[in-house]
C-alpha cells in the first residue's frame, strides 16, 4: 500500500475517532447537565427539608415547654383538690359538731334533768340501750329493730 493511501487511511481513522469522541463528550455533557440539574432539585428539596426541619425543632420546643408547664399545673392542682378535700372535711365535721351540740342544747332546754353525758354521736339506740353501730344486726335480719 502506498504512503499516501495509508495517510489517508490514517486521517480518515483519525477523523472517524475524533467523531466518536465528539460524540461521546456530547453524550458525557447532556448527562452532566441532566445531573446537574437533579443535583440543584436535590438541592432546593434539601434546603425546604432543613426548613421543615427547623420547623419541627421550634415546635417540638414549645410543646416541651407547654408540658412542662401542665405538668407543673397538674401537679398544682392535685395539691389544691387535696387542700380542698381536707377543707371539706374539716368543714363536713365542723358542722357535724354543731349540728350536735344544737341537738344537746335542745335536749336539754325539753329536757332539763337529762343526763346527755352518755350521749354518743356514733352510737345507735337497740334494744332500749346505746350500743355501737357494728353491733346491731344488719338490715333484713330477724334481729333487727334499730328503734327498740
Amino acid at each position: 500500500m502506498c504512503i499516501s493511501r495509508r495517510l489517508e487511511l490514517h486521517a480518515l481513522e483519525e477523523e472517524s475517532s475524533q467523531k466518536s469522541k465528539r460524540a461521546d463528550v456530547l453524550e458525557l455533557e447532556k448527562k452532566l447537565r441532566f445531573a446537574t440539574k437533579q443535583v440543584g432539585l436535590k438541592e432546593k428539596e434539601n434546603g425546604l427539608l432543613n426548613e421543615e426541619n427547623d420547623g419541627l425543632k421550634v415546635t417540638i420546643a414549645k410543646l416541651s415547654k407547654d408540658k412542662k408547664d401542665l405538668e407543673a399545673r397538674v401537679v398544682e392542682v392535685c395539691g389544691e383538690r387535696k387542700e380542698a378535700e381536707v377543707s371539706k372535711r374539716a368543714h363536713g365535721f365542723e358542722m357535724f359538731a354543731a349540728a350536735w351540740d344544737r341537738a344537746k342544747a335542745q335536749i336539754k332546754l325539753l329536757v332539763p334533768d337529762a343526763d346527755l353525758e352518755k350521749m354518743d354521736p356514733v352510737k345507735v339506740v337497740y334494744k332500749g340501750e346505746l350500743v355501737d353501730d357494728d353491733q346491731v344486726p344488719t338490715e333484713g335480719s330477724d334481729d333487727h329493730n334499730p328503734a327498740e
